[in-house]
């Protein structure tokens, strides 16, 4: 199975992604899938990924080397976001045909929270989850205590790569988003379908 991992800005969340949806595909008993984060295009922002035009790119340019396609932005609060990336989803089915799958994700806040799953930190886990801007009120002070601020990509090398490890409580705190993603690409996989949201 090979997977592309379309994040809103890769430069970051490339290092807590891609352990993450390794240790997914390992979880689903395919151990050797080959997971790679889309770097062209390179999307900045949730406003740019969702443009079509920016999209079509990504897709013609990748659409014969990937089975599946992850879509994963953060939810950041917003309710109305779910529609944009169902929307996204049906647009980009069109665009590759039967034999494809793209699955859209939202993270619960951001993707951060992922990597702050496996430890156990000075918050209640329902705030966190709930907090719009998780990133700034805890992953960034979190990243400080532990002194990993000065790594590449501030913490989240290590952070991604502890979470990979820990999948399975990372998937057992992230029902509404990790855990469902999981689901849909489990469904994906039994089937050879792309199931609807």
């Amino acid at each position: 199975m090979r997977v592309a991992i379309i994040a809103e800005d890769f430069r970051k969340d490339q290092f807590i992604l891609k352990p993450i949806c390794e240790a997914m595909m390992a979880s689903l008993g395919r151990p050797s899938s080959k997971v790679v984060v889309l770097t062209d295009p390179a999307f900045r922002g949730i406003g740019d990924v969702l443009r079509r035009e920016r999209m079509q790119r990504a897709l013609d340019l990748n659409k014969g080397m990937f089975d599946l396609f992850l879509l994963i932005v953060d939810r950041d609060g917003d309710d109305k976001r779910h529609s944009a990336i169902a929307e996204m989803e049906r647009w980009a089915r069109s665009i590759l045909g039967p034999k494809k799958c793209f699955l859209g994700a939202l993270a619960w806040q951001e993707v951060e929270v992922w990597a702050l799953a496996p430890h156990r930190g000075p918050w209640k886990w329902a705030d966190l989850r709930r907090d719009p801007h998780p990133k700034e009120r805890y992953f960034e002070p979190f990243v400080a205590g532990r002194g990993l601020g000065d790594e590449p990509a501030e913490g989240r090398v290590t952070l991604g790569r502890e979470a990979g490890k820990a999948y399975d409580r990372v998937r057992k705190l992230c029902p509404q988003d990790l855990c469902a993603l999981e689901s849909r690409v489990a469904r994906f996989l039994a089937t050879g379908a792309c199931p609807e949201d």
